[in-house]
């Protein structure tokens, strides 16, 4: 079920972008509850709460009221994860061509115009995907 899920979330995430990837960054949180009905708080700060959705696997950290970074972790098989990175940098890189590869080249930002996404591969372990304004 979570790798229908992932997977989901791939093709949704994924649709090759004409110029900025969509997310869910400067949305409010009744505006996330239509998308993710499941939206707890989930600690964070007073004046910058985390929500999750336990669902989606994605984490939210609000600033101002609004979506500052939304985060993913999507776990499975090595061959699967290593898979994932590949594609989904390979899709994020069509739309910017301001990127910033890690030594190891298991970790990559890409900049767009307002934001920024770190798209990183863990071994074994997770591929994550951070969204990011850049003024947080």
């Amino acid at each position: 079920m979570r790798k229908v899920l992932s997977l989901l979330f791939l093709f949704t995430t994924l649709a090759i972008f004409a110029q900025e990837p969509a997310n869910n960054l400067r949305k409010t949180i009744p505006e996330l509850k239509q998308k993710f009905p499941d939206l707890v708080r989930w600690g964070g700060y007073e004046s910058e709460p985390n929500y999750k959705s336990p669902k989606a696997n994605t984490l939210f950290t609000f600033k101002n009221d609004q979506v500052a970074i939304e985060f993913t972790m999507i776990t499975g098989e090595n061959d699967y994860l290593y898979d994932l990175f590949s594609t989904l940098v390979e899709r994020f890189r069509r739309g910017s061509n301001k990127v910033l590869w890690s030594n190891d080249k298991k970790s990559i930002s890409i900049f767009y115009s307002y934001f920024y996404v770190s798209i990183s591969y863990t071994p074994y372990r997770d591929v994550t995907i951070k969204y990011q304004l850049n003024s947080y």
